[in-house]
């Protein structure tokens, strides 16, 4: 879902998408607050011994750091291991340049 939006951000802001696409579709693995986020929280929810709320509080900071450990490793170490160049826009995000939006199939060569 989020998807779409982040790369119409990224494009609008002039950067690379992969910057915020590679980060935001890590983090959607680090899913820690809710019982049915991962096995192991199921398992533990179901001794009741802890309720919804202990475990979204104590997910939100794991969630939070998750995304920020992800997000500055693709920032930091991305150039050099995913090959992502932050400041270069590639030629395939420039929407105004593209045949993506262009209903007319003549128009692109």
């Amino acid at each position: 879902m989020f998807i779409d939006i982040i790369a119409v951000l990224a494009i609008t802001l002039k950067l690379n998408p992969y910057l915020l696409l590679v980060p935001m579709t890590l983090s959607t693995s680090l899913a820690f607050m809710f019982p049915v986020a991962t096995p192991p929280n199921a398992i533990a929810f179901s001794f009741n011994r802890i309720t919804v709320k202990d475990m979204a509080l104590a997910g939100i900071m794991m969630n939070v750091i998750g995304f920020l450990f992800v997000a500055g490793y693709v920032w930091v170490l991305g150039p050099a291991l995913l090959k992502i160049d932050k400041d270069v826009f590639p030629d395939w995000a420039n929407l105004n340049n593209s045949c993506v939006l262009s209903s007319v199939n003549d128009l692109c060569a």
